[in-house]
């Protein structure tokens, strides 16, 4: 596993106790140019639905396994820890 491609907090939830074959993550990964070829073919078979077009940012909840074998590719630029986004509080004004 390439732990210079993960975020910290992404480094932190796979080093935590539990199984790596079955506990998964939400993660956002950073390709170094678009998915074309045998790029496309390895993401989809880490679970990956690959970025359409010229797009070079895909999400997925993976294992850390998947996560590990896809920070060693080297088209792979970054794994991040997806957080759960929620709605800004409305306004007092």
């Amino acid at each position: 596993m390439d732990y210079a491609k993960l975020d910290a907090p992404l480094a932190q939830a796979i080093d935590a106790d539990g199984d790596p074959g079955t506990r998964v993550l939400p993660v956002i990964i950073r390709l170094t140019g678009p998915a074309r070829g045998p790029e496309h073919d390895i993401l989809r078979g880490h679970g990956v639905e690959p970025p359409e077009g010229d797009r070079t940012v895909a999400t997925a909840t993976l294992s850390a396994d998947d996560i590990g074998a896809l920070s060693d590719r080297p088209w792979v630029l970054a794994l991040t820890l997806s957080a759960r986004r929620h709605p800004l509080a409305p306004s007092d004004g």
